[in-house]
């Protein structure tokens, strides 16, 4: 069978038993007798809907998926208030994440407590999802800002760009007043919150109808009063300082992290890093934008004064009509809006894959991408310049993928707003973001340490080990023309080119190939999984400590897929026959006769069916596969005689 590689990565995962799911579940009608696929069909059908930017979208509603717990409704959600305003007591839809100007319950309105709550948060975030996250927006309000224009609070958290190679930090202070709440009538003789009788009537006779009347439920208390938010990015010029910087903010009290992350400085280190603010307030009479750390203590100190002058409904309590207690049905309005945590998950990491990857292209001088190289034994692992051409393409290729899950994701997106019913994105059509990762380009600097010399010789020691590491091969000079061969610039191009890439502050040492490859899977694999665990432990993305290390074992590999476990074994047992040279002068890929020594499937997903190579390699292995295809051919031609004779 013939397979087809896609630049560094293919780029969706196939998952062995699920059919393929992309289009509008909602705008389906379901098949009597769906036709019988088996696990192989199903694998490559899903493989060959990767291959063109989609068109559809690719979600059902659950429950066609499986049955809904009519026994269990959604408890109250404290959600975020839409920019556009809404009222105590009106009506809510939760698959559209909107209010609905109609009263359905009969209650009173009042202020039964006194006082301000006031809290302070500081968070580190890797992509949006988390920013989001750190920000107590919803998935469901995650997912409707991928899929359509937002304002306020959501618009602020889409439009702030996240870079995996910097550090980003979310800066928070909210103070809310004592809210408003829906109370039972008690002066009219009720004694708790109920339906009107019109609208009990309604829910009654059409459930449907009363969802688009009253919603899945009701605004029972509005939170007014005011927030900071702010987003600190900060770019450093080394590991080192990295490091220092992170450890600075982590560590503090909360004016400690504040003023490390604003003024882009460690306790540690003299080194002023870049930085970029992102402001955003809601509620509240700000006198200005704050800048500096003191501006940004002062502002929180005004913020009470702020939130009892000037304040906003930010938040809102909406409970699900079925816990009323002259709710006339069995059935529950709402599914819970975990379904959407996958979604919006996936896209705050294509989102941040597909910056970063930009960031590459427009300034490839700045960054460097790993390479495992067998053209020795045992293979190592260096990383190659993005200015390189070949580089180039794959990275051009890379998010090119990218971008055709992030199309996918926003259709999704909008068909599950669209929906009415809670929707889930089909997982196997979406590659697991760390297939990504362990292609990724990063800064330059970030992988070297700092190096102060004392003498020039010193110098042009540690000038020749970032060379190493950074290209994996020895410098070349005016006076070694014999080293031409490897490809490396002279060393007078050389260090311009790489402390330009430093922003200016230069690069005159290294912990070497096997201190770079750790910090490259610390930054790019499992501080992202450590990060998704903060949140909670089921949240999409956490990794065991096991699957950290098997990405990491997958960085400067590329990868393929095959459509079945049967052929993944055949390849592999071709490999193993005597007659297979797997080594030659350009490449030693004599290693894959060992069985043992295949990557194979990605790492904490179903996807068991893809392989895992050095670049150089790849050639041999399509060859492999090939030669496993045609010894099947044969096999599969007697097997289809001998059915077709018996059922003669």
């Amino acid at each position: 069978m013939g397979t087809k590689f896609i630049g560094v990565l293919i780029i969706s995962a196939c998952i062995i038993g699920l059919a393929p799911m992309a289009v509008p579940y909602f705008e389906q009608e379901e098949d009597e007798t769906p036709p019988a696929i088996t696990a192989d069909e199903a694998t490559e059908r899903l493989i060959k809907e990767q291959q063109a930017r989609p068109d559809r979208a690719s979600v059902k509603p659950v429950a066609v998926q499986r049955k809904r717990n009519y026994e269990a409704p959604d408890p109250t959600d404290i959600l975020l208030a839409p920019e556009t305003g809404l009222g105590l007591g009106w009506g809510w839809n939760a698959f559209h994440g909107e209010a609905i100007p109609t009263h359905c319950v009969q209650f009173k309105r009042d202020k039964p407590f006194k006082g301000q709550t006031s809290s302070l948060g500081f968070s580190e975030v890797n992509d949006q999802y988390e920013l989001q996250a750190a920000m107590d927006m919803s998935a469901e309000a995650s997912v409707k800002s991928v899929g359509y224009d937002v304002e306020g609070e959501m618009k602020f958290s889409t439009e702030t760009s996240i870079s995996g190679s910097s550090l980003t930090y979310l800066i928070e202070a909210e103070v809310l007043n004592a809210p408003w709440v829906a109370l039972p009538p008690g002066d009219a003789g009720g004694h708790s919150v109920e339906l009107t009788p019109m609208a009990e009537r309604l829910a009654q006779r059409d459930l449907e109808q009363f969802k688009d009347v009253c919603g899945t439920g009701y605004v029972s208390a509005t939170y007014g009063g005011a927030k900071l938010s702010i987003v600190v990015e900060i770019k450093t010029s080394s590991q080192d300082t990295r490091s220092a910087m992170s450890a600075s903010v982590s560590g503090g009290g909360w004016g400690t992290k504040v003023s490390s992350a604003m003024s882009g400085s460690s306790s540690s280190s003299n080194e002023q890093a870049s930085r970029e603010i992102s402001f955003f307030q809601s509620g509240g009479q700000p006198e200005k934008l704050p800048t500096t750390p003191k501006d940004i203590v002062e502002a929180a100190e005004t913020l009470a004064g702020q939130a009892d002058k000037a304040e906003k409904i930010f938040r809102i309590a909406v409970t699900p009509y079925e816990v009323l207690s002259n709710w006339p049905r069995e059935e529950s309005l709402s599914g819970s809006e975990v379904e959407y945590e996958e979604l919006a998950a996936l896209w705050g990491s294509y989102q941040a894959l597909y910056t970063d990857l930009q960031d590459a292209l427009e300034s490839p001088d700045a960054f460097v991408v790993p390479y495992r190289n067998c053209a020795e034994t045992p293979c190592t692992t260096a990383f190659l310049p993005a200015t390189n051409a070949k580089v180039r393409d794959e990275l051009k290729d890379l998010q090119d993928d990218v971008l055709i899950g992030l199309d996918r994701l926003e259709l999704a997106a909008r068909a599950c707003i669209t929906a009415e019913e809670m929707c889930e994105t089909n997982a196997a059509l979406y590659r697991s973001p760390y297939a990504y990762q362990v292609a990724m380009p990063v800064r330059t600097c970030l992988l070297l340490e700092d190096f102060n010399p004392d003498d020039a010789k010193t110098y042009k020691s540690a000038k020749d080990e970032v060379y190493l590491t950074v290209y994996g091969a020895p410098i070349r000079t005016k006076e070694e023309p014999d080293e031409q061969e490897h490809g490396g610039p002279l060393i007078e191009e050389f260090f311009p080119e790489i402390e330009l890439a430093c922003n200016g502050a230069g690069l005159s040492g290294t912990s070497g190939v096997s201190g770079a490859l750790p910090i490259f899977a610390s930054m790019m694999i499992e501080e992202t999984a450590k990060g998704r665990c903060a949140l909670s432990s089921l949240t999409p993305g956490c990794l065991s400590n096991a699957d950290i290390a098997a990405w990491g074992e997958r960085i400067g590999h590329q990868s393929i897929l095959l459509t079945s476990a049967k052929e993944v074994e055949a390849v592999i047992a071709a490999a193993a026959e005597p007659q297979q040279a797997l080594s030659s002068d350009a490449a030693n890929c004599a290693f894959l006769k060992d069985a043992d020594s295949w990557l194979i499937g990605d790492p904490g997903t179903q996807l068991k069916t893809s392989l895992w190579v050095p670049p150089i390699c790849m050639g041999t292995v399509k060859q492999l596969i090939n030669d496993a295809a045609e010894t099947a051919a044969p096999a599969a031609a007697v097997m289809e005689e001998s059915l077709s004779a018996i059922e003669g």
